[in-house]
């Protein structure tokens, strides 16, 4: 149970202040008893015994004690009853404690696992404790016959009254199955009724699930392995990982069931837990959120109402006003129920005085508004018919085959009626905002069918979708624009959680709390995919390119940090530095790339760091659910593929100050550490590839890479195939003329970096090219003119590239100019789409247009 709570004890009031609270007539009544054995203490359990008439009382004397005193805190305003609430909880988990052990629980194997109030530490004065015996598996007949005596004679022990009144009433039909199955259950047992049969209503229960130790004073946190093992599992199947809208509908019926067996009262009283906006309404509505959302937010994981209120508030699930008004009205309900309770020890929830029946309506009238705003009420809807679709621009055979699918995959759930209404109302309303789309209609159509057909018609994705309008529009973008984001969805339906949520796992804090590597790497590969969802998803909405190579870099830079570290973890030493090249080093990482990188080291690599790297990489690019993490090239490190793959800093410094080639330096240019990792490149590292200049030998070099890298521009008549990269006045062309330009005035620039240039020399092209039109040292007044042209068409080919990634099936950066993919790009890019002729036409002019214009611009720079 949580920290202990303290409230005065019997001993702290005087005789006028005991006497005044006998008008509660069970304060009367326990006094009476407590003064025919003065001695009793509240916190003191009595050692081991057998089931005997002096145990029993001694139970039911320490019970009325500590109930007196909760009375009396109450009575006399002497504590919270938040504090009386917990006070009188773990004083019932001391009686329950003694009770077991004294039945022989310990030495038969049985746990006690405690639910509702009493798990939650919120047990009222005169509440039931819940409460669920559990066994090992593996039981002899003989045994579950003992366990099962055992059980009885613990009920017995704690519920059956005599002349010492009673100790508490025991509710055991909560267990797995209800009152029909074993006493004492095993834990496959648990898990089978609630893996296979659980209710939603149980999932809700078996939030405040709470194992009570056996052993006194042993930390709430270490549990033995048969509760560990419970505990593992109820977390997994309360809190869901991913999102479970339907919940809210199980919940709004089951809430329509209670309020209209417990309409208002027709004698002007009220029921205090069950009508509209009270004590069930407040945590139902609370438990369903946890539900809903607990699976990703660890820190939601709670089983006290006023905690997963104020952590509902942090998480931005409810606004702080909320929080603290359903704060207040829970313990205000609360302190109301604790005192009609302790008045005669009743379990009753009648409400008569007028005072408390005013502010209890006020307050519920709010309830139940917060609470119905996340019980929607009930819509419908029925899917199109074959004309419309075909009025509304669908292809006719594509709409007849995917209106016959979509009506023979029928929702798969135990609750049909419900679930079959959630999918026929995603379906009509996907279709017409699909319809409305200014995307590929039929692709999309396509990818719906796909997506409904490997998602086996979930009904809780369709509630997901169905009560996530915006999340259903950016669906419908995707399949309509992307068939490679479709068909991600399509496999891993659960990405849409994240989409929604919109942020991330702490890996590093997970991995410390369970050491679950398996399940870390899974974490990493759905942050990628979403990650790359996410950028997708930005781009077509504001083909904002910058935007979207930095997003993805970055998402780039977080995932191999944080595996880095996990790695290092696994190995048992300190992580490496990674230094990222290319177009990952470059801040320009596009959709689908691979990384291009080395190890670093400061100082000579150790065999636990050369076993890092090899395992690093093989958590990089082994097979997840949504493939490898990342493509990796290495080829860019010092010797190619002979050299090492961990490079040391003297090693570097003597390689590029010596033995490397032009085009190893080029590279280099690009050259950034990844932040969060040991081992940065020294920052001398450029001065270090500018300072040999280019060689007349090295000239020669690299224009003979360039003849055999770079392709000629198609003529009209063999206009079929155009590599946006190798093209002349393509991609490697622009970043080849920058690179070589800065490396050929190297030995003058290499003094001058971070000194005279308003933008420095950075790792981009964009910010190479600037660079060469700032720097006068260059003396090259063509860049001046030239360069702002450069870094335009370079950013329009790069948006080009990424869009053909974004909109067809390749991850490379040819262009298939006659192919239905480059129609479909074209209609996403070309502005003007009001020309007589065809859109693609127009985008392929302008391409070859542009890539010619560039091509004599770099041979003007070069000569």
């Amino acid at each position: 149970m949580g920290h202990a709570v303290s409230i005065p004890s019997l001993e702290h009031y005087t005789a006028s202040e005991l006497e005044a609270a006998k008008s509660w007539p069970a304060v009367d009544r326990y006094l009476g008893f407590l003064a025919r054995n003065p001695k009793t203490d509240s916190h003191t359990e009595a050692p081991q015994a057998s089931v005997d008439n002096d145990l029993a009382k001694n139970l039911r004397l320490r019970r009325h004690r500590a109930w007196t005193e909760s009375a009396l805190a109450l009575f006399h305003n002497r504590a919270t009853d938040r504090d009386v609430c917990a006070y009188w909880s773990q004083a019932a988990t001391r009686h329950i404690r003694e009770a077991a052990l004294a039945c022989g629980f310990k030495s038969l194997g049985i746990s006690v696992l405690a639910l509702g109030k009493l798990g939650a530490d919120e047990l009222n004065l005169s509440s039931d404790v819940d409460l669920i015996f559990l066994a090992d598996d593996e039981r002899t007949d003989e045994a579950l016959e003992q366990q099962t005596r055992a059980a009885k004679s613990f009920i017995k022990l704690l519920s059956e009254t005599d002349e010492w009144g009673f100790c508490h009433r025991v509710d055991v039909t909560i267990r797995p199955g209800g009152p029909q199955s074993p006493l004492v259950p095993t834990i496959s047992q648990f898990q089978n009724h609630y893996g296979y049969h659980g209710e939603v209503w149980e999932r809700l229960a078996l939030i405040r699930l709470q194992p009570i130790s056996l052993e006194k004073n042993r930390p709430e946190d270490r549990l033995n392995d048969r509760e560990s093992e419970v505990q593992k599992f109820s977390n997994g199947f309360s809190f869901r990982r991913h999102l479970d809208y339907s919940v809210l509908e199980e919940l709004r019926l089951l809430l329509s069931r209670i309020r209209s067996e417990h309409q208002p009262r027709t004698d002007g009283s009220l029921h205090l837990k069950l009508q509209a906006g009270c004590i069930r309404d407040l945590e139902l509505f609370t438990h369903a959120l946890l539900c809903i959302h607990g699976g990703r937010r660890p820190e939601l994981r709670t089983r006290s109402t006023e905690d997963a209120l104020s952590g509902l508030a942090k998480a931005g699930l409810m606004s702080h006003e909320e929080c603290q008004f359903l704060i207040q009205t829970y313990w205000k309900y609360r302190g109301i129920e604790n005192r009609l309770q302790a008045f005669a020890d009743e379990q009753t929830y009648k409400v008569t005085n007028p005072e408390d029946i005013v502010e209890i309506q006020t307050r519920a009238s709010r309830v139940q508004a917060l609470s119905e705003s996340s019980f929607p009420p009930l819509k419908t809807a029925t899917l199109p018919s074959l004309e419309h679709l075909v009025e509304s621009g669908f292809d006719l055979n594509t709409a007849t085959d995917a209106l016959n699918e979509l009506q023979a995959s029928k929702a798969l759930s135990k609750k049909s009626e419900r679930d079959e209404r959630e999918r026929t109302l995603f379906l009509s309303e996907f279709l017409e905002d699909l319809a409305k789309t200014a995307g590929d209609r039929n692709l999309g159509l396509g990818l719906l069918v796909d997506f409904v057909k490997a998602t086996r018609a979930k009904a809780t994705l369709f509630s997901l979708l169905n009560r996530e309008p915006t999340l259903r529009r950016q669906l419908v973008r995707l399949f309509s624009e992307s068939p490679w984001a479709g068909n991600i969805l399509s496999s891993r339906p659960e990405l849409l959680d994240s989409l929604l949520l919109r942020q991330d796992i702490n890996l590093r804090e997970e991995f410390e709390l369970n050491g679950d590597m398996a399940q870390a790497l899974e974490n990493l590969a759905e942050r990628r995919l979403t990650g790359e969802l996410v950028a997708i998803l930005h781009f077509l909405e504001t083909r904002d390119l910058e935007a979207c190579t930095e997003n993805l870099t970055n998402l780039a830079d977080q995932i191999v940090a944080d595996l880095m570290y996990l790695s290092a973890k696994e190995i048992g030493c300190e992580p490496l530095g990674v230094v990222a090249l290319g177009k990952w080093g470059g801040r320009e990482l596009g959709v689908r790339s691979d990384l291009d990188f080395i190890f670093f080291t400061s100082s000579s690599p150790t065999a636990e760091q050369q076993r890092l790297a090899r395992r690093f990489l093989n958590r990089m690019t082994e097979a997840h659910r949504g493939g490898s993490l990342y493509a990796v090239d290495m080829r860019l490190r010092p010797s190619g593929h002979a050299g090492p793959m961990l490079v040391q800093e003297e090693s570097l410094v003597t390689h590029l100050n010596g033995q490397a080639e032009a085009w190893e330096r080029q590279s280099w240019l690009r050259a950034r550490s990844v932040p969060g990792l040991p081992h940065p490149i020294p920052p001398s590292i450029k001065s270090t590839i500018l300072a040999r200049g280019l060689s007349p030998e090295d000239k020669l070099h690299l224009s003979e890479i360039a003849l055999k890298l770079f392709k000629p521009i198609p003529t009209k008549s063999k206009r079929t195939l155009v590599d946006l990269k190798l093209t002349h006045g393509g991609l490697a062309p622009i970043e080849f003329a920058a690179q070589i330009a800065i490396l050929q005035d190297g030995t003058a620039l290499a003094s001058t970096i971070g000194t005279n240039s308003p933008s420095g020399l950075e790792t981009s092209t964009r910010s190479m090219v600037q660079f060469l039109e700032e720097q006068s040292v260059s003396n090259r007044e063509d860049w001046k003119q030239l360069g702002p042209r450069l870094r335009e068409v370079h950013g329009w080919i790069r948006s080009l590239e990424q869009a053909a990634r974004i909109t067809g099936d390749s991850t490379g950066s040819v262009l298939h100019l006659e192919s239905s993919e480059f129609t479909r790009l074209a209609h996403l890019v070309v502005k003007d789409q009001t020309s007589s002729a065809p859109v693609n036409e127009t985008l392929a002019s302008e391409i070859l247009a542009t890539l010619d214009e560039v091509a004599k611009s770099l041979q003007r720079l070069g000569r």
